[in-house]
């Protein structure tokens, strides 16, 4: 809510000058005023209505237990000096991105929710938000492979092994300057979101 005051403040103030242009005497910028209002407010209410619902979406499909959160705090340290409403939207972003990707492993029936983690956190410490790629991303776990990719027209495939994104996370966490696997991981990465 914090993040749309200063907008409510900007069209109350806008709609208490509507009155002021007319005593004033100015009836046809009041009117031009009036309908630029409701225009701009029609728009933000819907764009406030759907980041709403997006976030709310997201929030309930999908919840981080304590075990997920383990893993959070494990490999990605500034998560535990966040505060309470910094690790909600942490969170959220997160779920998002586990929303977003499509997940599979080779070997198991089961996908470990570590992996998935993992590969999201991975994604935060590269800065690249999973709404980059043109098509849907899937993951495929699979420990006989190190990291490849397919592109096809309606699917990014990056299969890699779970192994190669402990390494890559303990790698961005130690802040090696000769990180290849992570290097290795983000231009797969970055090669799926080309074109």
């Amino acid at each position: 809510m914090r993040h749309y005051i200063k907008w409510i403040i900007i069209f109350a103030l806008l709609l208490l000058s509507v009155p002021v242009l007319i005593i004033a005497g100015y009836v046809f910028l009041a009117k031009l005023l009036g309908i630029v209002l409701v225009v701009l407010v029609s728009v933000a209410i819907r764009f406030w209505v759907g980041r709403a619902n997006k976030m709310t979406k997201a929030a309930s499909v999908i919840k981080l237990n304590a075990d997920n959160r383990f893993v959070i705090d494990k490999y990605y340290p500034a998560y535990k000096s966040m505060s309470n409403k910094e690790r909600l939207e942490f969170e959220s972003e997160i779920i998002y991105i586990l929303q977003q990707v499509l997940f599979d492993d080779n070997q198991k029936e089961a996908i470990n929710s570590d992996d998935c983690l993992i590969f999201c956190l991975l994604l935060k410490y590269s800065n690249m938000p999973s709404n980059s790629f043109k098509q849907p991303l899937q993951v495929v776990f699979d420990t006989t492979k190190s990291i490849e990719y397919q592109k096809t027209a309606e699917l990014s495939k990056l299969i890699v092994s779970p192994q190669i994104l402990i390494e890559a996370i303990t790698q961005q966490l130690i802040q090696e300057n000769s990180n290849k696997t992570a290097l290795k991981l983000k231009e797969a990465l970055l090669n799926l979101m080309e074109k």
